[in-house]
Formats: structure tokens, sequence, C-alpha cells
């Protein structure tokens, strides 16, 4: 029998063992009709990533306008690994109902309808792809047009693919292939869009203006879908009545998380200021603990920060601290995360834990705190923060704290938040109540609590994070980025059609202990004994790297790629050279005045600078 919309409630229930939400099933039945909504706006902990599973299914189906390869977009490496490992159960569970006579016949129906797509009788289902910075190449998704495909990717990743660059590709010769697969037949889902937004301003360029250009236009479209908890502008699917009254998400959505405001007022220097917000940090989240709370989220604006935070809470609560972060090796933030998973995703621990962590958990991350101590930014952003906060919608009411740093007179607007740092603080203050005993003023971020309370349109946007815009992507433009062999000079910057402003994409680090830094001539061929692994590498932004192989300090960061400004590399000494990794026959030794984005660096461990945490 054919599958029909009304299958896809069981098909979610085979493979991940609930039904779907309201929302999701009414998704479902929009899509097999062959439209999508866009923009999404839903709640952290509603469920978005199940937009993958909605257009599997329509693609299964035969739905009209379903594309073969659907690309799951947000700039946050952590959630890139997040909605991969979803993609890959759903793969795994495709690929176990074809060779299981126990497989439910709806599920193998499914992988049936995908392998017929692909014409190939042995294919795989669906093959899922990771593309993200620190992340080896994976060209696994270039072998077949016909393939069904899941990738997730960060925006540097797959962006620069559509412009026909391809950080971190092989070779050009294959850059108008990743075009080509990413431009036809494609979905692009971009989670928290509001983050992405010069992404997406050429993105719907490409495919509501440039892609009808070709003179023999291909078959299958190029779909953009918005998914965002704090859309731009008025989403087109929403959560409505049945999703407030079921059992489950109802309780995420009505959850009450009164939020105390605290104001360290001025400081007479930077120091000072940095000093006076780690200690408030810790104190409020060590007096959350003596409370009974169990596992406590900080999060805090800057990795430096982070650490310091880190470091003290750890000299209280031993081996209940742990620091998260997107500047980690994979195989070390996967050990982390094993070794705390059931401290984090189990019952309630007898002692208190601790976690520590920056931009990287604002959304997607899978973390359910109890009580929650953030250093405050725009209002977006703290949204999605107290999106960890009884994530489950577990308690009726869960505590929480929003600390403004002492400011330095002088200071300029926040790097990262821009004037909506202090504007969103004004509005806090505007809308908090006083609590009767303690005189302290508070606020209920919770879902429905805040809904209510915000303004709309222009004051809106002015409590949220500045938004770069992409410059007009022009008919000169796209015949320059077509030429890819030999590529044009000088070269074309791709970076500020998907991030506005000039900015550094990252760059791949990694150390071995068998480099000797005395001996460049010899590292390419250690390095081919045991070529790099993706889970070993650190994702940076050039300008970092730079700075460390010249010796200069440390500079400050936030933990998401494209969005904080870029300080130029400075003049100089070239200093330490590392090696550019491009295979056995490719790779060359290059100093810091030759770093380009993409690149995969390998440096002697001797040269230091990389810890557990990142």
């Amino acid at each position: 029998m054919p599958l029909a919309a009304e299958d896809f409630d069981r098909f979610f229930e085979l493979i991940h063992g609930v039904r779907p939400f309201p929302w999701q099933s009414r998704l479902a039945r929009m899509v097999c009709a062959g439209r999508w909504p866009s923009p999404i706006g839903l709640p952290t902990a509603a469920g978005k990533t199940a937009a993958i599973d909605v257009a599997l299914f329509a693609l299964a189906m035969g739905a009209p306008g379903a594309a073969r390869r659907i690309f799951f977009v947000i700039d946050r490496r952590i959630v890139v690994d997040e909605a991969a490992d979803r993609a890959v159960r759903l793969a795994q569970r495709l690929r176990w109902a074809l060779r299981s006579r126990r497989a439910d016949p709806l599920l193998r129906e499914v992988a049936e309808n995908l392998v017929r797509l692909t014409g190939e009788q042995d294919a795989d289902p669906l093959v899922v792809a990771t593309l993200r910075g620190g992340w080896l190449r994976d060209e696994s998704w270039l072998r077949s047009p016909l393939q069904p495909l899941v990738c997730c990717s960060t925006v540097d990743q797959v962006g620069s693919s559509l412009l026909f660059r391809g950080y971190g590709a092989r070779s050009p010769a294959n850059w108008p292939i990743r075009a080509a697969l990413t431009s036809h037949d494609a979905l692009f889902l971009v989670d928290e869009a509001h983050t992405s937004l010069p992404w997406l301003e050429t993105l719907s360029a490409i495919a509501g203006r440039y892609r009808c250009w070709a003179e023999d236009l291909l078959p299958g479209g190029l779909t953009v879908v918005e998914l965002s908890a704090t859309p731009t502008r008025e989403p087109e699917l929403r959560d409505e009545e049945p999703d407030r009254q079921d059992p489950v998400l109802g309780p995420r959505l009505s959850a009450s998380k009164p939020a105390v405001l605290v104001d360290l007022k001025t400081a007479s220097d930077e120091v000072s200021a940095r000093e006076a917000l780690i200690q408030q940090l810790v104190t409020q989240a060590l007096s959350y603990a003596t409370q009974g709370c169990r596992r406590v989220g900080v999060v805090v604006n800057r990795v430096a920060a982070a650490r310091a935070v880190h470091w003290r809470l750890k000299s209280k609560a031993a081996d209940r601290c742990l620091l998260l972060t997107g500047r980690c090796r994979p195989f070390e933030r996967d050990r982390l995360l094993r070794l705390w998973r059931n401290l984090l995703e189990g019952p309630l621990p007898e002692q208190p834990v601790f976690v520590v962590a920056t931009q990287c958990i604002e959304v997607g991350a899978n973390l359910d705190f109890d009580a929650l101590v953030s250093e405050s930014a725009s209002l977006d952003s703290l949204q999605q923060r107290f999106g960890r906060l009884n994530r489950k919608g577990h308690w009726r009411s869960s505590p929480a704290c929003v600390i403004l740093p002492a400011r330095v007179e002088g200071e300029q607007d926040d790097p990262v938040y821009g004037a909506a740092f202090q504007a969103t603080w004004r509005w806090l203050e505007q809308h908090a109540v006083a609590a009767p005993k303690t005189k302290q003023s508070w606020l209920d971020f919770g879902v429905l609590a805040l809904r209510g309370r915000l303004p709309s349109g222009d004051e809106l946007a002015k409590l949220c994070a500045p938004r770069q815009h992409a410059p007009a992507l022009l008919p000169a433009h796209l015949d320059l980025l077509a030429q890819t062999s030999p590529e044009p000079a000088p070269r074309f910057d791709v970076s500020t059609l998907l991030h506005g402003r000039r900015v550094d994409a990252d760059v791949a680090l990694l150390w071995r202990g068998d480099l000797d830094a005395g001996r460049p001539e010899y590292w390419a061929q250690l390095v081919a004994a045991c070529p790099p692994s993706a889970a070993e590498a650190v994702s940076l932004p050039v300008y970092v790297v730079a700075r460390w192989l010249r010796g200069l300090s440390a500079t400050d960061l936030a933990d998401q790629e494209g969005v904080q400004p870029t300080p130029e590399a400075p003049a100089g000494p070239p200093g330490r050279q590392v090696l550019c990794w491009r295979g056995p026959a490719d790779s060359k030794v290059i100093r810091a005045d030759e770093l380009a984005p993409g690149m995969t660096l390998v440096a002697p461990a001797s040269y230091g600078g990389c810890d557990e945490f990142g």
C-alpha cells in the first residue's frame, strides 16, 4: 500500500519509540501536501530537529517537491554533531528494516522507497554526512547525485560548497560538484536562523533569483526553511493549543523560570570587572547548590571566562564540574560527555554537579539544568540559554540568575552583542518585579510567561544581537565564483556572503607528539604514517592560530563561527612553523602569514596550547 501523510506518526514512533508532538504531525501533513512553512517558530525543547524526519518521510512518500538531499545547517559545532547523531539513528533503523524479517512493514516500505531512488539494488537507503570546522573531509555525500542524503553542517562548510569554494575540499576540481549537489534537489533546514541572517540572504538570492538562470534547468528545486525559537518575522508554523495540552510538550511550555537580576555596577578597569563577574558567577552557582539544586548551569560569553569559572568551581566541587565549549577536540568532548552522561541525563545526582559553558549550548544542546546562572547577553541569546533550564518541564518552577558585568568608564558596546547588550538589561529592569522579602528584582523567563511580555517589530530587533547583512550577490560575482580551474586572482572571499562582514573562517588544528619542532622536513612523512583524524582536531579562527604561532598572548573569543569581530593578524616575525596537511604528496610546512580558512594544521605537541577542554 502506498505511503500516506497519516502514516508519519507511526513511522516516527517506530524510529524513536515515542509519538510525535502535535506540531510535528501538522508539519508532516503540510510537507506531504507539497508545502514547507517558513519560518517555523518553536521554543527550545520542542523537537525542531524532527524536521529531518518529516523531510525524509516526504521523500520516501514521493511528496510534491520533496528533496533528495536534506541539509541541516546551524552555526554551532556541538549542535551539528547532535543533529548528525539523530540522522545516523534514522539511517541505522532504515538499514535494519531492509535486512530484518521482524521489521515493521511500514518501516521497510520507507527504506525500500529510498533505495529505489538511488537506482542501485544494494545501496543504503540513507547516507549521513557531517561538515563542520575541526572535522576532516567527509566526501561520502559527493559520490552519487541520486543517493538520499542528510548532511549536517555549519554555515561555513556548506555555504562555501554552494558558492563554488568548498572550505577544506580535497581539490578545486570538485568545487563545481559540491555547488551542483547543494543547489539542486536540495532542502536547507536552517536551524536558529536568527543567528545566520547573511547566509539566509545569500541562500534566498540563489534559490529565488539565480538558480532559474540556467540554460537547461535541472529537475529538483532548492527549498529554504527557517527554524528558530526566536524568529525575526511572524512564523508560519508555531505551537498551538494542542501542543500546550500535550502531556510531554505542555509542561515544557508552561514551566516557570524566575530569574533574579544582579547588576555589578562599575569597575575601575577591565581586570577588576572580569574578576567581579567571575566571583559573582561562582558565588551564585554555589548558592544554588546549597539550596538543593543538583544540576547547576553557568553560561558566560567568552571562552577564557568559562575556563576561569570552571577552575574555581572545580576547586570547590572536585570532580563534579564540567567545562563545555565548542573549541575542544571532538574525541575529548565525546569522552567528557560519555563520562558525564549519567549525571546530566539520568536520575538527579546525590551531590550537585556544575556545567560551565559558552554560547555553544545556547541552541540544540540537550542539557537540562534545575538552576541556571548566566552572564547577561542580548534578549534572544538569553531566551536560548533559558531553554536549557528545566528543559523537559519536570518542575513547575526553577531558579535562575542573570548577572550584568561591571562597566568600565569609556567601554564601548559589547563586541558580540553590540548595543543590544545594554538595551536588553534596561528592558529586563523595566519588566522585572521586586520580591517582597529580598527586594531583589526578578523576571519569569518561562516560554509562555515571557512571550506575553515581548515587544514586536523594531522594538524587539533592538534587544536582539546585531544582524549582519550580506552584500548583494550580483551576476558578476557568480561569474567569478563559477571559475574554479584556475581560480581567479585575486581570490573571491565568500565569507562576506556567509557572515556579512569580513571574518576568518576556522582552521582545524591538531598536535602530534612524534614531530620534532627542530626538524620540520620530516613532518609530512611522519604524519602520513598516521593521517590526521577528525576526532583529534580543534576548530579555531585563523587569527587566533596566527597569534599563537607568533607567540603572542591569546585573545579571548566567543564560541560562535563567524560572529565575533576579527582582529587583524599583527605584523612581526612569522613565528613557529606548522604543517598544512593536504595528503602525503601535497602537504607543506607554513607559517602564520600563510594561513587560510579550511586548512588542516598539524603542530608538534611540544608547542603546547591545548588541554582536555580545548
